[in-house]
This record gives C-alpha cells, sequence and structure tokens, in this order.
C-alpha cells in the first residue's frame, strides 16, 4: 500500500518549488527522508531548525533546509 498512494496536497500545492526550485516537501516526505515520525518534523518547524511554509493550512518544507538539517546534524556529531 505505500506505493499506490494518491497525492495528498491540495492542487495548489502539487508542483509548488522551494527556495533552490525544487519542489517543496510534505512532512510525511520529510519524516520518511529522516527516519523520524511526523511530530518529530512539526517540532523542528515549530523550532526554525526546518524552513517551513503554511498554504491553507498544510505544511510544507523547503528542500534545502532538509539538506541544511542533515548536515549541520552531522557537523555536530563530529
Amino acid at each position: 500500500m505505500t506505493g499506490d498512494r494518491s497525492p495528498f496536497a491540495a492542487p495548489l500545492l502539487q508542483g509548488a518549488a522551494g527556495a533552490t526550485g525544487a519542489p517543496l516537501l510534505t512532512v510525511r516526505a520529510v519524516a520518511a527522508q529522516l527516519a523520524v515520525s511526523r511530530a518529530t518534523v512539526y517540532g523542528l518547524c515549530k523550532r526554525g531548525q526546518l524552513r517551513s511554509i503554511r498554504v491553507s493550512g498544510a505544511l510544507r518544507i523547503d528542500p534545502a533546509s532538509v539538506g541544511a538539517f542533515i548536515s549541520a546534524s552531522r557537523d555536530a556529531l563530529t
């Protein structure tokens, strides 16, 4: 059932782009990429650790900020 989900975002947001021109990510997609819960992603956004926007109540995350978060987390470990 994982691969046959229909698009979750409102049609307005499907195809929306972040600062780098890459499509904005859903909370579900970021949670899967980071292997954390959706609640954790919401918390990271609330604390400003991931750059996000809300459009009509839907939270979308800039993929560049996910990459920056991963890089910063790796740097903190070394």
